[in-house]
């Protein structure tokens, strides 16, 4: 019996190191497969062998791409349409080679320095060297040899290393002048008597990475280890390979290795092919992590790129973020039609250059279309902005209808596809996060919800974690157990959150918190007290603000209210709200301390957005977690359909949490905030801005201003509101100053006629019959809006669509109004302005009353 069981400990201690083995070295095997595949057989010296089954080729020599990429026209996966690719592979086998680059005159270009385990170690380019003509020396790895004076040089980590140049271009008639440029790229030896270019023998045929074969997969590992050598501090771990066959100098592995790497090859693949490399943000977009110079020893992640993305450049080059989901997470597929747009200002802030790129999500490749069109960017000519100077992008297979949309068209395949977005020399706040792009919404449904975060699980600091779901729930693994605050919306979204904890803790549930009284945040608790229950564990305490109980009975008495409410301001169907509130056991004033020691955390009272909200406070790790009091777009005031928010409270609790001094802050929507001065700069900032906004709109109201008259007054400081924290993505500013003005003047317009007014209906006729030349009232609002005065077509329109009665401009008139409510909504960056105005089309549309 003992003799099985080590047995079957030894067989999977073999499997866990082939898997270990494959993870390790399958980025040396795309390194090889590429070499192989983008290395040429010809070059100005002649062929490399001497027929067409020859396997040698030539290095040391560049390659270049003299068209764009198009559809079929690649070998690397997800490959760029906005340059021109030149292509070396550099053999320093016998001493340095020198890159020669010409002068750009300032034109972007990038030559990314490869090692053969996929480090980007090096660039030469616009960015890090500029555009001037110079020469640049790469040395292998250890060189002791003499060098020439005054060349700059470079220090390869491997004597094989690949060269991928990018040199933008700016359309077909821009080839001829970059071509001249290609061909100024060349390689030189520093010993005279070293032949360039040279031959080489790539190794055995490449594998399909769709198709693995673990005897070819040995061989060009093998042969790529003999070749570069791994680094010291992993050559203790790239010995133990040699159980499987895997080494320097090793023959072919046995029958039973080959087995395992077999096994390990089929695993791997199926899991990196599933896996998603980064976070996916607030918007449905996913960012890579940050890629330095190196992948260090994150040989998953170095894998997945390999298979992926292989050819990624350091991340101040070059950002990639990927859209596979729109903004409520379902896959993208050409059946349907997306809009992208970026509001005024709000492009992707890129020094070099940007464009986004569509690829068949078969096979990672460029998509054929009739138009030939494969990204669409800064540079792509004739697109047609919207009427507030904001870009909408449409995303749909078949060609849009509307010329103005036609312009704007990137064209989908018939199928599944995702989307590229690249940004070269990205701006510091795109690096860290802060820029974020806006949501890919479906143009034949628009009800993307701005309240879901993606999904998984993301550490923040030792036992912290975020949950992706709606909103960012927060977790902490205190002395007395887990305290997860807010539960999710309940269903997969809860399911794939509980999922997600247990795959970074074991830990037992101690408490489940309320964040605030917000419906659909914590409708998830049954399914946590479920699953407490099957783990065998005491029910985990429900706590919350003292203030909350009264927020839920609000909500129950008004239950059908709040079922209208979401139907407008988030585009929900009729009949598809739910009502599921769970009361807390354990209520707290101002502040609640759970687990002792260095593994506590605090409870605080932060009234925001809300009078119940919570945050938490990690005083070993000085992380705060805000709660709603902070999100990564102006403070939610005002919202037209909810009761009044104290805007001066909200700003007290902001300088209230930043006199914790906390390192990190984590917000319910948006990125982390780091460093004690980016967190003193975006809650010192926005609490003055809304103090600012508090004062403006008082100093008005003082001058006897009524409120449409103070809206007109506002002018919004761009030192305060221009900046990413403080976007209109969710919210407005004129929402906060509507509350303010409400908060000290009440409801009343100061029109007397307004006091008591007429039933709507009845006034609406009234008015519609007063109109002797309804027609004119037509053109006068057709007029206004093809002046671009879309807002104001609106109120004119509104003199006959308001009414009732079989007048034919009535019908007419809902007409315009529902077409001019759409084309409005896409110039307003606030979802719910959006979602109010889209409901009230959807309504006119259906034949309801306006």
């Amino acid at each position: 019996m003992e003799a099985n069981i080590c047995d079957q400990d030894q067989a999977a201690a073999l499997r866990a190191l082939a898997d270990e083995a494959a993870t390790y070295g399958f980025a040396l095997h795309e390194m090889a497969r590429m070499r192989a595949a983008t290395s040429p057989r010809r070059c100005a010296a002649g062929p490399a062998g001497e027929g067409p089954d020859d396997p040698q080729r030539w290095c040391n020599v560049f390659v270049h791409a003299r068209q764009l990429l198009g559809a079929g026209g690649s070998r690397v996966v997800t490959p760029n349409h906005d340059t021109l690719y030149s292509n070396a592979w550099l053999d320093l086998g016998q001493g340095p080679l020198v890159v020669e680059v010409p002068d750009t005159a300032g034109r972007y270009y990038v030559l990314g320095l490869l090692d053969f385990y996929t480090n980007p170690f090096a660039s030469i380019g616009q960015r890090s060297t500029g555009t001037a003509a110079g020469r640049f020396v790469v040395t292998p790895p250890g060189w002791q040899g003499p060098l020439p004076q005054g060349l700059p040089v470079i220090a390869a980590p491997t004597p094989w290393v690949w060269i991928i140049g990018r040199i933008l271009v700016d359309g077909p008639e821009d080839l001829p002048a970059v071509h001249a440029l290609q061909d100024g790229l060349r390689l030189h030896a520093l010993d005279p008597d070293q032949a360039l270019p040279r031959r080489f023998d790539p190794g055995p045929p490449a594998m399909d990475p769709q198709a693995p074969d673990a005897a070819r997969f040995a061989a060009l590992v093998n042969q790529a280890l003999a070749q570069n050598p791994p680094p010291a501090p992993e050559r203790a771990r790239v010995a133990r390979f040699a159980a499987l066959g895997l080494g320097a100098g090793l023959g072919l592995p046995s029958p039973a290795q080959l087995a395992l790497l077999d096994q390990a090859l089929a695993g791997c693949l199926a899991r990196w092919r599933e896996a998603s490399l980064g976070r996916t943000g607030p918007t449905g977009w996913q960012s890579l992590p940050p890629l330095g110079a190196s992948f260090g020893d994150d040989y998953e992640r170095r894998a997945l790129v390999a298979l992926k993305y292989i050819g990624a450049l350091d991340s101040r080059e070059a950002l990639y973020p990927m859209a596979h989901h729109d903004a409520q997470g379902r896959p993208l597929d050409g059946r349907h039609a997306y809009r992208l747009r970026f509001a005024p200002g709000a492009l992707p802030p890129a020094r070099a250059f940007w464009s986004l790129t569509i690829y068949d999500a078969r096979d990672c490749m460029l998509v054929p279309n009739a138009i030939a069109r494969y990204a669409i960017g800064d540079r792509t000519p004739g697109l047609q902005r919207d009427a507030d100077g904001g870009l909408t992008l449409h995303i749909q297979h078949e060609a849009p209808a509307d010329p103005a949309a036609r312009a704007n068209w990137l064209p989908a395949p018939a199928g599944g596809f995702y989307l590229c977005l690249r940004a070269y020399v990205p701006s510091q706040d795109m690096l860290d996060g802060r820029y974020m792009l806006p949501p890919l919404e479906r143009a034949d449904q628009a009800s993307a919800l701005p309240l879901r975060t993606g999904q998984g699980a993301e550490a923040i600091a030792p036992g912290l974690w975020l949950l992706h779901g709606q909103g960012q729930s927060f977790v902490a693994e205190t002395s007395a157990g887990l305290v997860v605050v807010d539960t999710g919306p309940g269903g997969q979204v809860t399911e794939a959150m509980i999922a997600a904890l247990r795959s970074c803790s074991d830990a037992p549930l101690h408490a489940l918190c309320y964040s605030h009284g917000h419906i659909g945040y914590n409708a998830g608790v049954p399914q946590w007290l479920a699953h407490a229950r099957a783990r065998g564990e005491p029910a985990p305490r429900l706590i919350a603000h003292r203030n909350l109980p009264r927020r839920y009975a609000r909500y129950r008495e008004t239950r059908a209210l709040q079922q209208h409410l979401a139907e407008m301001q988030f585009r929900m169907a009729a009949g598809s709200f739910e009502l599921a509130l769970h009361d807390p056991t354990e209520l707290f004033d101002d502040s609640l301390v759970i687990g002792e020691g260095e593994r506590r955390v605090e409870l605080r009272w932060a009234p925001a957005e809300t009078d119940d909200g919570i945050a938490v406070w990690c005083p070993t790790q000085r992380v705060l977690y805000g709660g709603a009091a902070l999100l990564d777009s102006i403070p939610n005031i005002g919202t037209p359909l909810r009761t009044l928010r104290d805007t001066v409270r909200w700003a007290d609790t902001l300088e209230a949490l930043l006199a914790l001094a906390p390192e990190r802050v984590v917000r319910e929507f948006g990125p982390t905030i780091d460093g004690t001065d980016a967190v003193r700069k975006v809650l010192g900032h926005t609490a003055r801005a809304l103090r600012w906004l508090r004062a403006e709109t008082v100093r008005l109201m003082n001058e006897g201003l009524g409120e449409r008259e103070i809206l007109a007054r506002m002018h919004y400081p761009d030192e305060l509101f221009a900046v990413p924290w403080m976007r209109p993505t969710y919210g407005d500013p004129s929402y906060i100053v509507r509350d303010i003005y409400r908060s000290e003047n009440g409801w009343w317009d100061r029109n007397p006629t307004t006091l008591h007014p007429a039933a709507p209906a009845a006034l609406a006729r009234a008015q519609a019959e007063a109109i002797a030349d309804k027609a004119a009232v037509l053109a006068q609002a057709r007029s206004l809006a093809e002046r671009g005065e879309l807002q104001l077509a609106l109120h004119v329109v509104d003199l006959l669509a308001l009414a009732e009665g079989p007048a034919p401009e009535i019908a007419e008139a809902r007409a315009l109004k529902a077409g001019w409510l759409r084309e409005r909504a896409e110039q307003l960056r606030s979802y719910v302005s959006r979602s109010l105005y889209l409901h009230g089309a959807a309504r006119l549309e259906a034949g309801a009353a306006p």
